[in-house]
C-alpha cells in the first residue's frame, strides 16, 4: 500500500477506508512519498497498527520519507509493533 504525499485531515477518512479494505491480511505500507503527516492521519496509522497487532497479522511501515520520520519523532509516536 502506497501512502499519498499529503496525509492531512481531509485524507483521514479515505486512509481509514483503505486500511479497512485490507484488514485481516499481512500488509506493507510504503511511506516514501509522504510530505505532510497530520494528526488525524497519524491517529489512523496508529489505529491500524493496533488493529493488525490485535489480529496477529504483520503490518510493516517501510521507506518512510524524512518528513514522515520527522513528524513521528516530533509527535513522539512510533509505528513499530512488539512483534
Amino acid at each position: 500500500m502506497q501512502l499519498p504525499p499529503v496525509l492531512d485531515g481531509q485524507a483521514a477518512a479515505a486512509l481509514h477506508q483503505e486500511f479497512m479494505q485490507r484488514r485481516g491480511k499481512a500488509l506493507k505500507v510504503d511511506a516514501s512519498n509522504v510530505q505532510l503527516l497530520g494528526g488525524q492521519c497519524l491517529a489512523v496509522l496508529l489505529a491500524a497498527r493496533n488493529a493488525w497487532a490485535a489480529d496477529a497479522k504483520p503490518l510493516v511501515f517501510e521507506h518512510g520519507s524524512d518528513a514522515f520520520a520527522d513528524t513521528l519523532e516530533l509527535l513522539g509516536a512510533s509505528l513499530e509493533t512488539d512483534k
